[in-house]
């Protein structure tokens, strides 16, 4: 009589698989396994600020505060406006049509005319050739390009801060009142 099969069935003693099973056939248990809570926080949560985005958002946001971004995507993303405006105080305008031959052009004249500070594209979301006239007219223009896979905020911040040292984000932001 065959043993009762164990909830990882295909580690069992009659597997096909057997050579594995010596190594393998602990995992499960480990993997129930959690840490134990440290000064009375879940294992679970990690400690409010700890978390490296959280350090670079206070550090960014002075540098980028008041700068104008363009967020590229295949879709709408009123939410990255709402996060990148709220954390780093950026006006950011996201374009969901990039794939769009007519709304690129335009994107791509107002890149090379200086409308924006920098520009994050989710390239996750958009097509190869679309990245790749956006970062063309970018390196023209001078404008740092990040590319920001597909628009997560702390994927936001790591391109951000990768390119922190570019010199178009070292010269202090003019402001539109303040051209009196």
């Amino acid at each position: 009589s065959l043993p009762p099969p164990r909830p990882w069935g295909f580690l069992g003693p009659h597997s096909p698989d057997r050579p594995l099973r010596g190594n393998l056939i602990h995992l499960p248990p480990r993997l129930e396994a959690s840490p134990s809570p440290q000064n009375g926080l879940s294992a679970k949560q990690p400690p409010t600020g700890a978390h490296p985005a959280d350090l670079r958002l206070a550090q960014l946001r002075p540098q980028l505060s008041g700068r104008r971004v363009l967020f590229v995507s295949n879709r709408s993303a009123p939410e990255i406006e709402a996060l990148l405006a709220e954390h780093l105080g950026v006006r950011c305008e996201a374009v969901a049509s990039a794939g769009n031959p007519r709304r690129r052009q335009a994107l791509l004249a107002r890149i090379r005319q200086g409308s924006y500070d920098i520009v994050l594209v989710a390239h996750g979301f958009t097509g190869h050739a679309e990245t790749e006239q956006l970062g063309a007219a970018c390196r023209q223009a001078a404008v740092p390009f990040c590319m920001v896979d597909k628009g997560r905020l702390a994927r936001i911040v790591d391109a951000l801060w990768t390119h922190r040292n570019h010199p178009r984000l070292a010269t202090a932001v003019v402001s539109p009142d303040s051209a009196a």
